[in-house]
């Protein structure tokens, strides 16, 4: 996943946006719920409207696979995930990947480790080998699963897409662009050979294999560290972090005041969702 602040993962697709602009009633009671600004956690307006409990959602769902299945005579053990955790400091609050210098030199292009001492056992679970027998059980089991707990719809993922659309917005503005050119400059005598146009598209995809940064077990080396800190400062010192925050605020809070009925309706879909998927784990889940 390359550094794009609005990588949020969203949980049930592709929202086409066409139809969802147009004047709201409620639009003014809404603006006084904005979030303050704070470009070191890159919160957005429309962060509240995010879909933000995947991890419980697909623990979730595995603890009503399990029984049915073990019922099928294949053993799913669902282990304990501690769903209080946060993600790690890599990550805010709906899992846009962060950068900035601490961090870059801590981990580089990497994420900080999660504090979540649940996740080794989870993510050992999650890449068990399937047979193609085993799989075609539980997919039935993941349909049964989804009858009892359904999945949100679509339509729950509309804060992503717009979110996503005023990123790309935002990239295209002048402020934006000009402080682009700043730090390629900056960037310049580091000698990447596919140094991008912007700091949005780093890691490069040379970076990205020299790092091994799609190996989820690799660690930054003290060269990645030093580029990556080298990459960080110069987004600070060309402006390009404050204009990039500060033109995505902005158009976020445009988008906000145009849907603000649909998201509101949509947030409490999500609220209500919310709602069964945590009696389910509290009914279903191991103590530890």
């Amino acid at each position: 996943m390359k550094n794009r602040m609005p990588a949020v993962v969203a949980a049930t697709g592709v929202l086409v946006l066409t139809a969802l602009t147009g004047c709201s009633t409620s639009a003014a009671p809404i603006l006084q719920d904005v979030p303050e600004k704070n470009p070191a956690q890159w919160v957005m307006p429309m962060d509240q409207y995010v879909p933000a409990d995947t991890v419980a959602s697909d623990y979730a769902e595995n603890l009503l696979v399990q029984p049915c299945m073990e019922a099928a005579g294949y053993a799913w053990s669902v282990p304990y995930r501690d769903i209080t955790a946060d993600s790690g400091p890599s990550w805010n609050a709906v899992q846009r990947k962060l950068f900035n210098v601490d961090l870059a030199k801590q981990v580089g292009y990497h994420a900080a480790r999660s504090s979540d001492s649940s996740l080794a056992a989870w993510v050992d679970f999650s890449q068990q080998e399937v047979s193609p027998a085993m799989d075609a059980v539980l997919t039935d089991c993941i349909y049964a699963a989804r009858e009892e707990l359904p999945r949100l719809q679509s339509d729950a993922d509309i804060a992503v897409s717009l979110g996503n659309a005023a990123y790309d917005a935002a990239m295209q503005e002048g402020s934006v662009k000009d402080a682009a050119s700043k730090w390629a400059a900056c960037m310049q005598p580091a000698g990447v050979s596919d140094l991008p146009a912007s700091p949005s598209e780093m890691p490069s995809s040379s970076l990205r294999a020299q790092f091994d940064l799609d190996d989820p077990k690799s660690v930054a080396s003290p060269e990645e560290i030093s580029l990556a800190t080298r990459d960080a400062d110069c987004q600070q010192s060309s402006g390009w972090l404050d204009s990039a925050y500060e033109e995505e605020w902005d158009k976020q809070l445009s988008m906000l005041e145009d849907n603000a009925d649909t998201l509101e309706r949509v947030k409490a879909t999500i609220e209500a969702n919310r709602v069964s998927v945590y009696e389910v784990i509290s009914s279903n889940a191991p103590t530890s």
